[in-house]
């Protein structure tokens, strides 16, 4: 394991490769390479949102629908009089029935009918489940688009789309058993740990006690959840894609592998760890960068319409539909900015990725290191 090339030696010719497949520069082959790393969901590059809460609506004061029913004489609390030592209640009887409101407000929900907030919460929990794992299934066949555009040096979507299909859906439903497992696991421990913890009421220093371990299991499972996609990924996967095999059997060879060593896997993690940082530092860097041009862009573009609409106010409307497409074209332009300029990083995580396998599954050289190193 240790006669091989150095650490240093590899990162250095991961990114020669990087540069070599990159430039020189061509905006169609970056935007098309930045597509299929975006839908593979790998590098570093992302984006945030912010969404804006809708508007507070109105809340409905009982004690001021009480009030207005008061002084429409609907109901009236009465008061007592003392009468010659007895106590005479003066109140309207029967007390009518409150107003439409309230009775809307309590009324139970009719059986067999549930209610619409019900109906829209199902139906967000099956579009994000829809959405979720149709973004699991593009990410698992776009890794091998990928794989093949590393190799290759072609740049091609429909061909390694269509000829990695089995072994993409095999990586596809392996990652399926993968998350409900992990996930699975996760839940079990958090919910085992409340249940003990409710069972000590009073004992507060074994509560605290539990819910430490309990939470320390938790962050292990997810800790290894991460550890074994990123392995999955990095090392398996192109496996899968020089051999063609299903993810079970690629797994298998890999483990039986003689140059198999848990320690260098540790290692790349960790090393990984620390590029990630990094890169998430340029990231940061070259996002904020990039928003502040936009913004100024942005402020530059909105002026003339600003002041065209003080002049003629009927064009006020067409002007604010037009500032909200240059606006979202300014969001859509500064993503893209933001990938292409990060574009060579994402692509060297993936270069050393299949550097660094060949110490761990020598067979499954792609970059063809043995000679290059």
């Amino acid at each position: 394991m240790d006669k091989g090339p150095t650490l240093g030696a590899m990162i250095g010719f991961s990114w020669k490769t990087s540069r070599e497949m990159l430039f020189p520069f061509h905006f169609n082959r970056w935007f098309k390479i930045l597509v299929i790393v975006w839908l593979a969901a790998a590098g570093v590059q992302g984006c945030a949102s912010n969404f804006k809460m809708p508007p507070k609506t109105r809340k409905i004061s009982i004690p001021s629908i009480l009030q207005a029913s008061v002084s429409r004489g609907v109901f009236s609390p009465g008061a007592k009089k003392e009468t010659g030592g007895a106590v005479r209640d003066e109140r309207i009887s029967p007390v009518p029935q409150p107003p439409d409101t309230l009775a809307a407000l309590f009324a139970p929900p009719k059986a067999g009918h549930p209610g619409a907030a019900w109906v829209l919460a199902a139906g967000g929990v099956l579009l994000v489940a829809g959405l979720g794992l149709l973004f699991v299934w593009l990410s698992c066949r776009f890794n091998f688009v990928l794989l093949d555009v590393l190799v290759t040096r072609s740049v091609s979507i429909r061909e390694p789309f269509r000829q990695n299909k089995e072994t993409g859906n095999s990586y596809f439903k392996w990652s399926l058993a993968f998350l409900a497992i992990g996930f699975g696991m996760i839940v079990c421990a958090g919910l085992a740990t409340a249940f003990l913890v409710g069972l000590l009421k009073g004992q507060v220093g074994l509560r605290i006690l539990i819910g430490v371990g309990g939470g320390s299991v938790t962050l292990a499972l997810f800790l290894l959840m991460i550890f074994t996609g990123m392995v999955a990924r990095d090392f398996v996967s192109p496996i899968m894609y020089r051999e063609k095999i299903s993810a079970k059997e690629a797994w298998g060879r890999f483990l039986r592998a003689e140059t198999f060593y848990v320690q260098a896997i540790v290692k790349y993690f960790f090393v990984m760890m620390g590029l990630g940082l990094v890169a998430s530092v340029l990231q940061s860097v070259v996002s904020v960068v990039i928003v502040l041009v936009g913004l100024v862009a942005g402020g530059v573009l909105a002026v003339p319409g600003i002041i065209l609409i003080k002049i003629i106010p009927l064009i006020k409307i067409p002007l604010m539909v037009l500032g909200a497409g240059l606006g979202l074209g300014l969001i859509l332009a500064a993503i893209v900015v933001i990938g292409m300029v990060l574009l060579p990083v994402s692509v060297f995580f993936r270069m050393f990725a299949l550097t660094y396998v060949t110490r761990l599954y020598p067979d499954c050289d792609l970059l063809d290191c043995k000679a290059r190193l």
